[in-house]
């Protein structure tokens, strides 16, 4: 029986561009440093690295393997950085609503 591995969750900046990260999330399979930019806004080299990090370890211990080098799995990402996309979603709804977005 295999084991459930904890989650380890990064500590992250807000979503800065949530329309963005929605897009990203539906459309690729594998993220790029200039996605996690587009999600998050600009950011030091020390902290796209951590994040990096925080998802490539959890990939190791899903046994997730690296398909496209220097990418890493998006549903992954999500899960480590712990971003609710449904919340997401539901927050882009309101800001439209609003006309604030």
């Amino acid at each position: 029986m295999l084991q459930q591995t904890e989650l380890k969750t990064a500590r992250r900046p807000p979503v800065a561009n949530p329309e963005a990260a929605l897009r990203i999330y539906y459309s690729k399979p594998y993220i790029t440093c200039k996605d996690i930019t587009e999600i998050f806004g600009s950011m030091g080299s020390a902290l796209m690295a951590r994040l990096r990090r925080a998802v490539r370890e959890q990939e190791a211990a899903e046994n997730v393997p690296i398909v496209v080098p220097r990418h890493i799995c998006t549903e992954v990402a999500f899960r480590v950085w712990n971003i609710d996309v449904k919340k997401l979603e539901s927050d882009l709804q309101k800001l439209r609503k609003l006309n604030l977005a």
